[in-house]
């Protein structure tokens, strides 16, 4: 599902302080999707559950994996947790809504159809066999025999 909305991104970037370090913003600050714009190819969701505030040093250590959060390296579930705190509510609940709203087809209320397994290879007595194999194992052994006799 795609949900543009500029205005939220705009509120984002007037908010006061960074959610993450807690500093005051000198510069306006930067909306960061949790679930990114590019996941998914058209799945861009501007919703709040979906956004933190960020100053730009932040933005920048959460792109290259290297902000920390209590001592260790921070996760996409320690990003939620703001948010969490934030709404009042669960990790759980706002993954929940975020997945429910990425399942959506884009642009519409339809669900799309779930993706079918792929049948394994069957070999032409209908047994499986290995993927690059031109055969199953049964058949390979009975024509090595036909050539041996």
């Amino acid at each position: 599902m795609k949900v543009e909305n500029e205005q939220l991104l705009q509120a984002f970037r007037e908010k006061k302080r960074c959610e993450i370090c807690g500093e005051p913003a000198t510069v306006p600050l930067h909306p960061h999707h949790i679930y990114a714009r590019g996941m998914g190819g058209a799945a861009r969701l501007d919703v709040s559950i979906n956004l933190l505030a960020v100053c730009p040093a932040d933005h920048t250590a959460i792109h290259l994996g290297s902000l920390t959060i209590k001592d260790r390296k921070a996760t996409r579930r320690d990003l939620l947790d703001f948010v969490a705190r934030r709404e009042g509510t669960t990790i759980e609940a706002i993954e929940a809504e975020l997945f429910r709203l990425l399942r959506q087809a884009p642009d519409s209320g339809e669900r799309r159809p779930k993706a079918r397994k792929k049948k394994p290879p069957r070999c032409a007595c209908g047994a499986s066999k290995p993927r690059k194999a031109a055969r199953c194992v049964k058949c390979w052994r009975a024509a090595n025999e036909q050539r041996r006799a």
